[in-house]
């Protein structure tokens, strides 16, 4: 009789979780609706859940000098989520698949470009200056696009991290935490 049946749908609200992340005012303008981005619950770090950017706040927070903007991330609600856990979240801003990445701390810079160690003395005196273009990075690899082959080997001192320098580390790169609701 062209009626509808009294219930044709249903709209189930614990379909979705939103994440909601502080992302630093340096990192805000490469942040857009629709990308990807990898979410861990703090009371499972063994899974990983896939969500996307859903919204984002174009009027920032400061505190303490740092200016902050919330972005939120939507993912399919799994059983054992639960309102208000602690979460973190990766937003993928670009990426490359198939690539050579070496330690940030193996990249050398002069004014001319950048360059590697690729042999060690028995002295521990790295040498084999090798020069090299890179490409994309974040605050931990870098794209190596030319320079370097598959098999070379690459040599470099770690740099020493202290607690509030990997603290910055952790909140940067586009990473963050927050509660989930």
């Amino acid at each position: 009789d062209g009626s509808l049946p009294a219930q044709s749908f249903s709209v189930s609200p614990d379909a979705t979780m939103t994440l909601s992340l502080n992302v630093d005012e340096s990192e805000i303008l490469s942040v857009n609706l629709g990308q990807s981005a990898v979410v861990t619950l703090d009371s499972d770090e063994s899974e990983e859940y896939s969500g996307s950017v859903k919204s984002i706040d174009r009027v920032g927070v400061s505190t303490g000098g740092v200016t902050v903007y919330t972005a939120d991330i939507e993912i399919e609600k799994q059983e054992g989520m639960l309102a208000g856990m602690s979460a973190s979240a990766t937003i993928t801003i670009e990426g490359v698949d198939g690539v050579m990445l070496i330690p940030v701390d193996a990249l050398q810079k002069t004014r001319s470009g950048y360059f590697v160690y690729t042999s060690l003395g028995e002295d521990g005196s790295m040498g084999g200056m090798k020069e090299v273009t890179v490409g994309i990075s974040n605050a931990n690899f870098v794209e190596i696009t030319s320079g370097l082959e598959s098999g070379d080997t690459v040599y470099y001192k770690e740099k020493a991290v202290d607690f509030f320098t990997m603290m910055a580390m952790r909140r940067g790169g586009y990473s963050g935490s927050s509660g989930a609701r």
